[in-house]
């Protein structure tokens, strides 16, 4: 038995660990249409209730104990204004990233186990890991909303970890991954 190098003992538990939060993360993005409808339609109903108040306020001549909420509400209607094609991205991104990492920490489990496709595996994961989160994050600047950007944020931190992750598999010595070639008996 070939002993483990500290490379892939140090890649495969930190693989393990973003891969799972990129599970997870894929899941709540699965969730971002539903969240962001329920969002608006409480805050829609949180503005006709405040300016109703308002309103029964100045009919009573009564001062106003807060300032005309039109401002604040108006900027909640800017963070929630996406295009129409947004839900569906989301929902086929969110899919897309459960499954990508959900290979990921398939791999980074292979590379602790020292299996022999592990490396190949890794590489082509990693690499869909990055062209997802850099398509990723063209559409999230094209989207123009505040959400998208914040979306496009953690992308760049996963892609930054993606490319370390990547490089020391690169440069890491291999030779413990070779298959043994068994005696050949005639």
């Amino acid at each position: 038995m070939k002993k483990r190098p500290t490379w892939a003992t140090v890649v495969g538990i930190m693989g393990i660990i973003f891969a799972s939060f990129g599970i997870f993360a894929g899941a709540q993005e699965l969730l971002v249409p539903s969240i962001m409808k329920i969002q608006k339609k409480v805050f829609s109903t949180l503005e006709r209730e405040i300016t109703k108040a308002e309103k029964a306020s100045s009919s009573e001549n009564k001062p106003s104990l807060h300032p005309p909420v039109s401002n604040f509400f108006s900027m909640f209607e800017d963070i929630y204004n996406f295009p129409r094609w947004f839900s569906a991205y989301s929902i086929s991104s969110g899919v897309a990233r459960i499954i990508i990492h959900a290979l990921y920490l398939f791999a980074s489990i292979f590379l602790l186990q020292m299996k022999p496709s592990s490396i190949r595996l890794f590489y082509g994961v990693v690499g869909s890991s990055i062209v997802l989160t850099v398509i990723r994050s063209i559409i999230a600047i094209t989207a123009l909303s505040f959400i998208g950007m914040t979306m496009m944020m953690g992308g760049i931190i996963g892609l930054v970890i993606d490319v370390v992750l990547l490089a020391v598999v690169l440069t890491g010595n291999k030779e413990a991954f070779q298959q043994e070639e068994s005696p050949v008996t005639v």
